[in-house]
C-alpha cells in the first residue's frame, strides 16, 4: 500500500487501481506464478496512472518489435531499436525484442525473460518512485 501513497496524488480516485491491487494479493495466496502475477499488476499500475509501456513497437520508426532486435528503454518514452552494448550501465536499459514480446504476451516462463521483465519495470516504476526502495520482498518474503 505504501507505493500507492508514493504514485498517488491525493484526492485522486483510482477505484479500478485499487480492485486490481486487492485482486493481486488474493491472487498471491493462490498456486499461480508469483512473477507473473506481479508484473501484470505492475503493467497496469503504469496504465492505470497514465505511464503505460507500449510493448508493441519503437517509438520512434513505429516498427513492431521485432524478435531478433535489441531495444534501448527509456521511461515515459519506450522503446528504440539499438545495437545491443558492453557497457553495463546503457546495457540495464537494453531489452531482447523476444523478452518484450514474451512480456507482453505474459509468457515469463523463460528465466531469462522473468528476469528482464522485472528489470524493465524497475526503470519504468522507479522513474515514478524514486530512489526509495518499497521492500516489498518483506511483504512477498512469506508467500512461497
Amino acid at each position: 500500500m505504501r507505493f500507492f501513497c508514493r504514485l498517488l496524488h491525493n484526492h485522486e480516485e483510482h477505484k479500478a487501481l485499487y480492485k486490481n491491487y486487492q485482486d493481486t494479493l488474493i491472487a498471491l495466496q493462490g498456486d499461480g506464478n508469483m512473477e507473473v502475477i506481479l508484473r501484470k499488476f505492475e503493467l497496469s499500475l503504469l496504465a492505470e496512472l497514465g505511464y503505460a509501456i507500449n510493448l508493441d513497437e519503437d517509438y520512434l520508426s513505429h516498427q513492431p518489435i521485432d524478435v531478433d532486435c535489441y531495444y534501448r528503454f527509456t521511461p515515459d518514452v519506450g522503446f528504440e531499436l539499438t545495437e545491443q552494448t558492453e557497457d553495463d550501465e546503457q546495457n540495464a536499459r537494453v531489452f531482447r525484442g523476444k523478452d518484450l514480446i514474451a512480456l507482453r504476451d505474459f509468457d515469463l516462463k523463460e528465466k531469462s525473460t522473468a528476469t528482464a521483465a522485472k528489470r524493465l519495470l524497475r526503470l519504468a516504476l522507479g522513474a515514478h518512485l524514486g530512489e526509495k526502495p518499497l521492500n516489498s520482498r518483506t511483504l512477498f518474503g512469506g508467500q512461497r
